[in-house]
Formats: structure tokens, C-alpha cells, sequence
């Protein structure tokens, strides 16, 4: 007896995305450029349908058999945790026997980078070039490229999206135009500072000669080291709109100006990055690095964690010229 499935029931998803905690926005933002079109496999909203499954079993056919197409939304480490480890070890079991056409990678550091086990003609999307919408569109060739069909997105669907649209629009105003919104962006620097205290024992004891230590006091803080110092300043300057406030990111050589330091001399920063308050969808406080669209919105972790690798990347330049200097 014949099968009469079509190519699009071959695969219980026709693409799942496999991403680290701090990423789960822009995984976000990725799956809902396919709403009504393909059938997306994100961990954070198929929680319920997981739910007292055997989650590594679940996890690794997802990965391995049950997508057409894998993308992987990859960073320094991705495949180290948990589910990661699990995803990766799937993806190369299929790739054992399958090759590497149904998986995509799209490197999110700073300085871009694959596996080493990825073979060197396996093409990736830079983010920074295509940013999600050019993203998605290569997605969807290397799905169609895959023998994938893509539904025709349906008038209701068209006007669902319109809908989400327009409701977020007028969200977002109220947002930025309010005091939770003041109240949620202060959260999301408090947290910035507390991810970036959480790191600090670690980056000391990998880093023993930058000499790292921390000051803050309300809404300035400070690391100090052996290399440049790293300031974090969130300015907030009215308690019911967000107008006007950012959080002003600065490298000093030698101590930053910090509350109860006075200098004599007026001494201006090495180099400044500033990132603006911004709220997502899902309702979520996000940075948005300002005058640079590339990048897309930062959960507070994820702003910590760029944050901390512009200052370390300054560090480890300066120290690689002092050691050249005769």
C-alpha cells in the first residue's frame, strides 16, 4: 500500500531553532516571520506540549528526524548547555548520514564564528548583513531548496499579523510613555548589572592580570582593571516617560568619573557606546544599540554580555600593545 502523505507531512515541523537562554528573542523574532506560513519548533512555546515528556528523547528527534530544516542561532556556548549539547549532538548524528544541507547557522558574536566540526563549504547567514527579514528569506529558499512548500498565508492570517501590528504599535507608546515603562527599563539595568557581577569571578580567574574589580552606586557602575576601566551609567531623567533616557556605555583610562571621585582635570572617554531603552512584543524590556540598526534588540543578559565583550576585546588589545612596546 502506497503512501499518500505529501512532502510537507514528512516532517512533523517543517523547521526547528535551536538557540542558548539569551537568545530566545531574536528566536522569537525569527519564528514569527513564518507565522501561518511554516510549522516552527520553538522550545518556549511548545512548553506545554513538552510537559512531562522525556525531554532529552524529545529533544533529540525533534533535531535529528522530525524538522525538515534546522537553524541554529549560534554563539560562544552554544552546545554546551543542557539541551544545546543534546541538539548538536542530533544534528551531527543526521548529518552523519544525511550531510549538512538541512541546517543553517546564523553566528551572533561579535567576531563571527562556527563550529569547527562544520565543514568549510557549509554556507552561514551573517545577521548583521541580512538582519531578520533577509534572514528569513534565506531560511525559506534553503526550505523550499530542501523539497519544503511553504503554505500560501491566508487573508485571515494576513489580518491576525495586521492586528498584532497595530496593537503593539500603540503598546509600545504607552510603554515608552509611562511610568511601568521606567520602572521595567530600571529593572532591565539593574539586571545588566547583576549578570555582569555574576561574571566578574570567572572572567577574573580566566583573565588573572586584568586585576578586575567593581563600584556601583545606584544607577553608575564601574569595572576596574588592569587595562581600561568600563562604565555603565543609566540615565533615566523623569519617573513617567522614557524620553530621554539611555544607558550610556564608556571606556576611561584610569578611574571613569564616579560619584565621590573627584578629578581636576575634565578628561573625556576612550570610546562610547549608548543603548537605548526599547520594549519587544512579548513585552519584554530590550536595549537597542543606538545608530546602529544591525544589531537587533538586547535582552538585559544579552546587552551584559556585548557589553563585557567590547570592554574585554579594548583590554586585550591594549595588553597585546604593551607587551610589543620595547
Amino acid at each position: 500500500m502506497h503512501s499518500t502523505a505529501t512532502p510537507t507531512d514528512e516532517f512533523q515541523y517543517d523547521l526547528a531553532i535551536s538557540f542558548v537562554a539569551k537568545d530566545e528573542a531574536l528566536a522569537t523574532q525569527l519564528t514569527d516571520q513564518f507565522e501561518g506560513r511554516l510549522r516552527v519548533f520553538l522550545y518556549s512555546r511548545k512548553q506545554e506540549k513538552l510537559a512531562g515528556t522525556d525531554g532529552e528523547k524529545t529533544f533529540n528527534d525533534v533535531f535529528a528526524k522530525q524538522s525538515r530544516l534546522v537553524v541554529v542561532l549560534y554563539r560562544d556556548g552554544w552546545g554546551e548547555t543542557p539541551w544545546t549539547r543534546i541538539e548538536e549532538t542530533a544534528i551531527r548524528n543526521r548529518a552523519y548520514d544525511e550531510g549538512y544541507e538541512f541546517v543553517l547557522f546564523i553566528p551572533l558574536d561579535e567576531q563571527p564564528s562556527v563550529p569547527k566540526w562544520l565543514p568549510r563549504s557549509q554556507l552561514w547567514i551573517g545577521l548583521s548583513r541580512w538582519g531578520v527579514t533577509g534572514a528569513a528569506s534565506v531560511i525559506d529558499a534553503r526550505f523550499q531548496g530542501l523539497g519544503g512548500s511553504p503554505k500560501q498565508e491566508t487573508i485571515e492570517h494576513r489580518a491576525g499579523r495586521l492586528e498584532k501590528v497595530v496593537n503593539f504599535a500603540k503598546f509600545r507608546d504607552q510603554y515608552l510613555s509611562t511610568e511601568i515603562g521606567v520602572q521595567k527599563a530600571t529593572a532591565a539595568f539593574e539586571s545588566i548589572a547583576s549578570h555582569i557581577a555574576q561574571r566578574l569571578p570567572s572572567l577574573q580567574a580566566s583573565a588573572p592580570s586584568l586585576r578586575i574589580s567593581i563600584k556601583q552606586i545606584q544607577y553608575v557602575l564601574v569595572l576596574l582593571s588592569n587595562g581600561p576601566a568600563l562604565r555603565i551609567n543609566w540615565r533615566c531623567p523623569f519617573i513617567n516617560t522614557l524620553s530621554e533616557s539611555e544607558l550610556e556605555v564608556s571606556l576611561w583610562q584610569g578611574h571613569p568619573p564616579f560619584p565621590g571621585i573627584r578629578h581636576y582635570e575634565e578628561r573625556s572617554s576612550l570610546s562610547t557606546k549608548t543603548l537605548l531603552p526599547d520594549v519587544l512584543p512579548s513585552e519584554e524590556a530590550c536595549w537597542v544599540l543606538h545608530g546602529d540598526r544591525k544589531t537587533e534588540p538586547l535582552l538585559s543578559e544579552a546587552a551584559a554580555e556585548y557589553v563585557l565583550n567590547w570592554w574585554l576585546e579594548r583590554a586585550l588589545k591594549d595588553g597585546e600593545i604593551r607587551r610589543r612596546e620595547p
